[in-house]
Formats: structure tokens, C-alpha cells, sequence
């Protein structure tokens, strides 16, 4: 029932999972630290990796949930909004994005920008290939054996 989906144990379940994006965003952040180039722009490695990567995710997760839906709607809230948006990050591309500009260096903020959205695209576009393989696989795995999926 879609009602299910706005009651407060689905809202904490949500808010679980972007609390737990979050702070793996975080890891990667320090794992991958910012680096500056020769003409001292800093390069925010941990940021990119982490919207790559959430939008991989999102896209194989959608992309399975398309052929093989979950049992229980709240998983796509915790792991999709949760935790995809814990982890993936507008608010500080922006941030870093203004900080390159306010450095003197528009054209760098434009070529992280373009090549930005442009991975992130082909990651969203192939996790749906690869989610929706796996999912009709499952799918049909459930059929033959006679299960619901």
C-alpha cells in the first residue's frame, strides 16, 4: 500500500540508510583525498567516486527492481533514497564546483562538470543493463523452481 511507504518506521528506515551512505561517502572522502594539480586546483576524487558510484548502484538496483521487484517496498526507500542519496553527493559537487571558479579556474570547473555528469550517466545507463540482467535471471530462477518473486 503506498500509504506504507510515508509511516514514520519506513521514514527511520530510509533515514538508516542515508545515515549509513553518508558516512561511507565520508570513507571515501578520506580515502581519496583531494589533490591539487600543478596549477593548484583541487581535485575532489573522493566526491566524483562517490556519485559514480552511487549512480551505479541506483541504476543496477532500479534496473534489477524493474524485472525482479522487491518483496517489501521499503527496501528501494532504504537502499535506493536512503542510502544511494546518503552517499551520493549534489551539495558539495556544487560546493567544489564554486570553490574551482572562485580560484580563477572556470574552465577546469566546466571540464569536472561535463566529464561528472557524463560518467555518471554511462554508470546510471550500466548498472540498469547489469541490474535488469541479473533481475531476469532471478526472475526466471523463481519461475522455474515455482516461487513468487
Amino acid at each position: 500500500d503506498h500509504r506504507d511507504l510515508h509511516s514514520f518506521p519506513t521514514r527511520r528506515s530510509s533515514d538508516l540508510g542515508g545515515a549509513i551512505g553518508a558516512v561511507m561517502r565520508y570513507a571515501l572522502a578520506v580515502i581519496l583525498p583531494t589533490t591539487t594539480t600543478l596549477t593548484l586546483v583541487d581535485l575532489p576524487w573522493g566526491t566524483l567516486a562517490a556519485n559514480i558510484l552511487g549512480c551505479l548502484i541506483l541504476g543496477a538496483l532500479t534496473g534489477y527492481w524493474d524485472e525482479n521487484p522487491p518483496k517489501y517496498a521499503q527496501l528501494q526507500l532504504v537502499l535506493g533514497t536512503g542510502f544511494c542519496g546518503g552517499f551520493t553527493t549534489m551539495s558539495t559537487f556544487t560546493g567544489e564546483i564554486a570553490a574551482i571558479i572562485g580560484a580563477g579556474f572556470p574552465l577546469e570547473a566546466f571540464k569536472y562538470v561535463t566529464a561528472s555528469v557524463l560518467v555518471c550517466v554511462l554508470a546510471v545507463v550500466g548498472g540498469l543493463l547489469a541490474g535488469a540482467r541479473v533481475g531476469a535471471m532471478s526472475a526466471r530462477e523463481h519461475i522455474e523452481r515455482g516461487e513468487e518473486s
